[in-house]
């Protein structure tokens, strides 16, 4: 399937569904179908990697731009998760013009992830700043790990990079 058709019919199950304030209502699995979702990680893992599990979509019909939220399990002693927000947009021809990652949590027990995970996707949805979270302003709460104030993410080469300071 193109992605472009699977993004058009996103938007139209996205704004016919729940509430629009209920982040579940941007739950991918109640609003695109294991293939469409199949398609729709193909641009993630190659940038992020595998491991991935897609929790939140969103479709700006505005822009164009698909923002999504994924989670994975975190190198860790304990069952952790870490999530990922971000945003892409493909042409015509399903080519990906855009990919970027927003934020990137903190390891997190999953009863901890999922309200945090779920603030940040709906302030990055709704184009929030998201630097109160991040570790320098968050104080004791762990929120954001990256972008912080020495790593931000550069859309052009498509990862993580430290700023000079």
């Amino acid at each position: 399937m193109r992605l472009p058709f699977l993004i058009a019919i996103l938007t139209s199950l996205t704004f016919c569904s729940k509430a629009p304030d209920s982040v579940e209502s941007f739950a991918a699995e109640q609003v695109l179908s294991p293939d469409d979702r199949h398609q729709l990680m193909m641009p993630i893992v190659r940038h992020i990697g595998d491991g991935l599990e897609l929790e939140l979509i969103h479709v700006d019909s505005t822009t164009g731009f698909t923002y999504f939220m994924v989670t994975r399990a975190a190198k860790s002693l304990y069952e952790k998760r870490i999530a990922i927000g971000g945003k892409l947009k493909t042409d015509s021809a399903d080519s990906l013009i855009h990919f970027e990652e927003i934020f990137r949590t903190w390891k997190m027990t999953e009863d901890q992830l999922k309200p945090k995970s779920a603030l940040l996707f709906r302030l990055m949805i709704e184009g929030k700043d998201l630097s109160p979270w991040y570790p320098e302003n968050s104080g004791a709460e762990e929120y954001i790990e990256f972008p912080n104030s020495t790593i931000t993410y550069d859309p052009q080469l498509r990862k993580w990079t430290t700023t000079a300071n």
